[in-house]
């Protein structure tokens, strides 16, 4: 009798276990190191350096040419720097498991892309760049807290949403230049800030309703 209900409680346990962790973390489990500067020139390349697992950089990770970012999905870390650039994506929604970028983030030159939404991304360590992407219409970081640099949101003409609601510590400037922001909007963002060293800059953005 005990030990029938010893198995029972084991079985139960676990597969409570990897229901949860399915419902967080769907993507992968586990947590690996790659240290080195990587970079990958499509999908191809980027499959095999994550190869489905959920991974931290020790150092940069630059993609370029992506067809689609879903393979970034498995990325909780880059503990320097993060670039995604001339890629054909049309979306980032793919990246969910990202939490922090040790130094600078840029995102540039993706002429496809129309939405950024980064849903786990809280700190940027360094600088965040979101230059030249034609297409972009909506930028969307709900968790990020803390940029330690600059961000810089420039020439990309079609931006009209930009939500970073719990951001409260930018150590450097904000310039936003020739996007299609009200610049009410980008007022109220800085009112939020409890720690702002620099100063906004704006420019070249569009009417206010």
């Amino acid at each position: 009798g005990e030990g029938e209900g010893e198995g029972e409680g084991e079985g139960e346990g676990e597969g409570e276990g990897e229901g949860e962790g399915e419902g967080e973390a769907p993507i992968c489990t586990g947590t690996r190191l790659i240290n080195g500067n990587q970079s990958a020139n499509n999908n191809a390349t980027l499959d095999a350096l994550l190869d489905g697992r959920c991974t931290t950089f020790g150092l940069d990770l630059s993609i370029t040419g992506a067809s689609d970012l879903t393979p970034v999905e498995v990325v909780v870390d880059v503990q320097r720097d993060l670039s995604i650039s001339s890629s054909q994506a049309t979306n980032s929604d793919a990246m969910v498991s990202l939490r922090q970028v040790g130094r600078d983030l840029t995102i540039t030159s993706n002429g496809q892309l129309q939405r950024l939404v980064l849903v786990g991304l809280e700190s940027v360590g360094r600088n965040l760049d979101i230059i030249s992407n034609g297409n972009l219409v909506a930028v969307r970081v709900p968790a990020l807290t803390t940029v330690g640099g600059d961000i810089t949101i420039s020439t990309n003409g079609q931006l009209t949403t930009l939500e970073m609601p719990l951001l409260a510590s930018v150590g450097g400037d904000i310039d936003v230049i020739g996007t299609d922001l009200c610049e009410d909007d980008l007022d109220a963002i800085v009112g939020g800030l409890s720690n702002f060293a620099g100063v906004l800059t704006a420019v070249n953005n569009g009417p206010c309703p």
